[in-house]
């Protein structure tokens, strides 16, 4: 049974190839995760950190490398399925139907 104290959350954005995170679900997430004590870690290629990313005082933590996103994350969770993660699929919880393993 898995106890995570790290969430990786892969990708912010709610579509592919986009950068807008406006009405994220994946960002709605973060932030119930920080309220609860989680520490979040967070990976999207085409976005990088902002400084208004934290609640109480807690911040999310950004990568820019898939690796130490991995290593850092207990968990992973994806809104969409990527190749990218197919070597870590064992920590990784996708809601995609298309997902492909």
């Amino acid at each position: 049974k898995r106890k995570p104290k790290n969430v990786g959350i892969y990708k912010l954005s709610m579509k592919r190839n986009v950068s807008d995170i406006r009405g994220s679900v994946s960002l709605e997430l973060a932030y119930l995760l920080l309220q609860e004590g989680f520490l979040v870690h967070v990976y999207n290629g085409k976005f990088n950190r902002c400084d208004d990313f934290s609640i109480d005082g807690k911040e999310l933590q950004f990568h820019n490398n898939l690796e130490s996103f991995v290593n850092d994350s207990d968990i992973i969770l994806a809104d969409r399925y990527d190749e990218k993660l197919k070597h870590h699929h064992s920590k990784v919880i996708s809601y995609d139907m298309f997902q492909h393993q």
